[in-house]
């Protein structure tokens, strides 16, 4: 047998009817998976029927020909322990599952069927319709949903986009003759083969799945004349719309948002090496630079949009009180750091790093987030000569025309016009920046825990405090855990726990591009430090934090100290379900539970590690 090549593309294929399938051979495991992209989504529906794409997909869980209701694939992976979901986006809706390998083809059969052969059953429509009404409502409460809401009203012109596809009782008649033959039509233009797309990640051998496909159950009706796609309307915010969301419960955001339109090439993986870049953490990172001047807590890159060329980028920035007062300094530092990433972005160190990123990404990853990985046309870009001309045209828009900005915080604002949610917002422009932020923007330097390990060397007797597992190496997917654990005769302050998480916590984002987890836990008498997942970078990974943390730097401390005074005085206003569950387990290690943060200086730190005894287990790696 062949070594498992956790990188390989899917192998391709066509079935008689006209099914595009993409085949990951996985080695003998404990689980199968497989995901349908269906190439319609929320803004294909009938505009006269907000919801009604999001709605079939809820329909389609519902019985089908072959499988009734109680015996459809809710119920048959429900029972047998698996996972399912569906999702419906602008443009495209997905169906996956994952189950144990031995239940992988009956799971298939129920997915193929109620795909191509749904009940559509007029009771259950109107039961379905009230959790739908539910969700809607749901949603007019969610952050995220209400932010899309208020930049949809940033349109320059009409657009998809700023339309409401969420659906509700009232866009929903189930009982209208026209709104039944709608959904039949919606059905029968994209539930066909010409429009689905069927990935499988299983042990499964390709001449036993091409069998499979040949099933009644799972036969999908060949696509009919394809027609002209329609051209799409311009894609633009207006130049001076800078508006506030009023949001419950919700720390102070920033979002800049940046809508492109007619980008040539591949977008979409443009867009993903540029959030692998924005979202690093490493030293000269923008995230580095925004923590440094305590403006932001955090950064997240979101797509909320994106089809044929067109797109809405947003970046979502969680500020400080400082940077909330400094917001025109944040959006100067940002386009400041798009600026120089436009000029030098696509050089080939960079390039490396992300490919390097991506491929150990796949290193155990479990067959579901491996499909919906490979779905993504980006994905399967392999060369920087695909990435330049779409990346060059990316960040010249973006930084060409600026940003839309939209700041969300629990200030008060009025009930204003949207679409289906109810959006309060007021127009806050921001005055422009007084000291521009000057950086020396560097690309970062390659995460040291990327490189490929050292071979193998002689190595001294095994401490017995360390019991070690799978002397035969790790599993077929590359995968391992080291946990440490110390014990103290009385437990340390919270403080100084506190410490060792922000130390971490610096380096969490590299260990998890290295495809690693690590985790921390404060049982009070027992600190324990858990790094799970590629084997062959924990040794590396272990041997460079152990120093970390026997002795941390004044920063490390310095926030320690502060949100444990935080946490003191939040202590009496949070709900006490939320205090037993911080507390909890210290509580489980039978330590002090007092709430002072206690001693958190170096002299304590080295005091604790002095009568620490430790011992460890590994799992799945060589001696």
């Amino acid at each position: 047998m062949n070594a498992f090549d956790p990188s390989a593309a899917p192998e391709s294929f066509v079935t008689a009817s006209g099914l595009k399938v993409g085949l990951l051979a996985l080695p003998p495991g404990s689980q199968a998976a497989a995901l349908v992209r269906v190439a319609g989504g929320a803004h294909d529906a009938p505009t006269r029927y907000p919801g009604l794409a999001h709605f079939l997909e809820h329909l389609l869980f519902l019985g089908s020909e072959a499988y009734a209701v109680d015996d459809s694939l809710m119920a048959f992976v429900q029972g047998c322990g698996g996972q399912l979901n569906a999702s419906t986006r602008e443009r495209h809706t997905d169906f996956f599952f994952q189950v144990r390998q031995d239940d992988f083809e009956q799971a298939l059969r129920r997915l193929l069927d109620m795909l191509a052969r749904p009940l559509l059953d007029r009771a259950a429509q109107a039961r379905e319709r009230e959790v739908l009404q539910a969700e809607f409502l749901a949603r007019g409460r969610d952050t995220e949903t209400l932010c899309d809401a208020a930049l949809g009203t940033a349109l320059a012109d009409p657009h998809p986009f700023g339309g409401f596809h969420a659906g509700n009782r009232e866009t929903l008649p189930v009982e209208s003759a026209d709104f039944q033959a709608a959904l039949t039509d919606y059905h029968r233009r994209f539930y066909n083969s010409g429009a689905l797309e069927l990935l499988v990640a299983t042990a499964l051998p390709r001449r036993d799945l091409e069998q499979l496909l040949q099933a009644p159950q799972c036969h999908v009706p060949s696509a009919p004349a394809e027609s002209t796609a329609p051209r799409l309307p311009r894609l633009a915010f207006r130049s001076d719309w800078s508006r506030r969301l009023q949001v419950a419960h919700e720390p102070s955001r920033l979002l800049l948002a940046y809508a492109l339109d007619e980008v040539r090439g591949s977008l979409d993986g443009a867009l993903d090496y540029l959030a692998c870049a924005l979202t690093s953490e490493a030293d000269g990172s923008l995230i580095a630079a925004l923590r440094a001047r305590r403006w932001c807590e955090g950064l997240a890159m979101r797509v909320p949009y994106l089809h044929r060329g067109q797109s809405v980028v947003v970046l979502d920035l969680r500020l400080s009180e400082q940077g909330h007062a400094q917001r025109p300094g944040v959006v100067a530092l940002v386009s400041s750091w798009l600026a120089f990433f436009a000029r030098h972005g696509a050089a080939a160190a960079a390039w490396d790093e992300y490919q390097r990123v991506r491929q150990r990404s796949l290193v155990g990853m479990e067959p579901l987030l491996r499909l919906r990985y490979w779905i993504e046309a980006g994905s399967r870009m392999r060369s920087p000569e695909q990435l330049q001309p779409a990346l060059g045209e990316l960040l010249a828009r973006m930084v060409g025309t600026g940003p839309t900005l939209l700041t969300c915080d629990e200030r008060p604002c009025p009930a204003a016009g949207g679409e289906g949610f109810v959006l309060r917002l007021a127009d806050e422009p921001l005055p422009a920046a007084t000291t521009l932020p000057v950086v020396d923007w560097q690309l970062p330097k390659a995460n040291p825990w990327l490189r490929a390990p050292a071979p193998n060397t002689a190595q001294p007797p095994l401490p017995t405090a360390l019991r070690w597992l799978g002397r035969d190496g790790s599993d077929a997917y590359g995968q391992g855990a080291l946990y440490l654990s110390w014990q103290f005769a009385t437990a340390p302050s919270i403080g100084l726990a506190l410490a060792v998480e922000a130390a971490l916590r610096e380096r969490r984002w590299a260990a998890r591009q290295a495809g690693v987890e690590i985790l921390f836990e404060d049982l009070g008498t027992a600190w324990s430090l858990g790094l799970v997942g590629f084997a062959p970078a924990l040794p590396l990974i272990a041997a460079d934090l152990l120093p970390r943390l026997e002795s941390l730097g004044p920063a490390s401390l310095s926030e320690a100290q502060a949100r444990a005074a935080r946490a003191c005085e939040l202590n009496g206003q949070e709900l006490l379900v939320r205090q037993l569950w911080s507390r909890l387990p210290r509580l489980l290690g039978i330590a002090d539970l007092a709430t002072q943060p206690g001693a958190c200086d170096p002299g304590s730190l080295d005091a604790a590690w002095n009568e620490a005894r430790w011992q460890a287990l590994a799992f799945g790696l060589g001696s």
